[in-house]
């Protein structure tokens, strides 16, 4: 199966990079990601006997299994939504009583038509500088869908806390691709509050590195270089890449780093 880009922005995804960071990936039968976002590693790889992606993001995760559940009914949906200010307003407002169907839709509506790729961002206005955010590119991005439909199709998709799934699915035959929300002190002030369930404090990143150190399988970690993680991570490889930042940072570009256990 050929690489493919994730079906949707989202802030802090590694979309472009996602061929690089499989290629990092050693041969393993498991594969998980804990902090999937928008799964951009796993729609870069090639599928593997078990394979898990986890996000605490109900919306996320709600879209992520209707596409790979009900395919064809959530394409369609989408396939008939206008690119209209009405629509994002509407899919920003929620609400409670929609089926999964309807919620999918929606968060494909704010991933796509938001500044950033951001769900809860501001409408953005169409325009032909960018792959999906105008009429046509939306268009060509549903069609798209069917492709990850067909990637998603054996996969398990969960909504757990990502140190239990860690700890559960770690083996010698597994790989992990960890991607957390990074440390706030490396962020700066546009940095936080993206997040379902950030992790803005050492003491989690603490406990998140003791436990991937304790892991039997690969790891393969992205973050901002700190000294905790100088400290916890010294015996790993790192691996050094400049980025280009969100339109919502001050940082235009950054350097990320990714650390490798094996």
């Amino acid at each position: 199966m050929d690489a493919l880009r994730p079906p949707f922005q989202y802030y802090g995804a590694k979309g472009r990079l996602g061929p690089f960071l499989a290629s990092l990936l050693p041969p393993h039968e498991v594969y998980v990601e804990p902090f999937a976002g928008s799964a951009a590693v796993f729609f870069a790889k090639q599928p593997v006997q078990i394979e898990t992606i986890n996000d605490i993001n109900g919306d996320l995760i709600c879209f992520m299994r209707t596409l790979r559940d009900r395919p064809r009914s959530l394409i369609r949906a989408i396939e008939l939504t206008p690119y209209a200010r009405a629509e994002h307003q509407a899919a920003k407002l929620g609400d409670n009583t929609a089926s999964d169907l309807e919620r999918a839709r929606r968060w494909w509506i704010q991933c796509t038509q938001s500044r950033s790729g951001e769900a809860g961002a501001s409408w953005r206005r169409p325009t032909s500088r960018t792959r999906v955010n105008n009429p046509a590119g939306s268009k060509r991005a549903a069609a798209a869908l069917r492709w990850h439909a067909a990637r998603l199709r054996e996969a398990f998709i969960e909504q757990v806390d990502a140190f239990e799934l860690i700890e559960r699915m770690d083996s010698p035959q597994t790989a992990m691709y960890v991607d957390p929300p990074y440390l706030r002190s490396t962020r700066n002030e546009f940095g936080s509050g993206h997040y379902v369930k950030e992790m803005d404090l050492e003491p989690e990143h603490r406990r998140l590195l003791e436990v991937l150190a304790a892991c039997k399988g690969a790891v393969v970690l992205s973050g901002y270089r700190s000294e905790l993680y100088d400290e916890l991570l010294s015996d790993w490889r790192r691996i050094d890449y400049r980025v280009r930042a969100s339109s919502s940072d001050e940082r235009r570009h950054a350097v990320e780093s990714v650390w490798i256990n094996r």
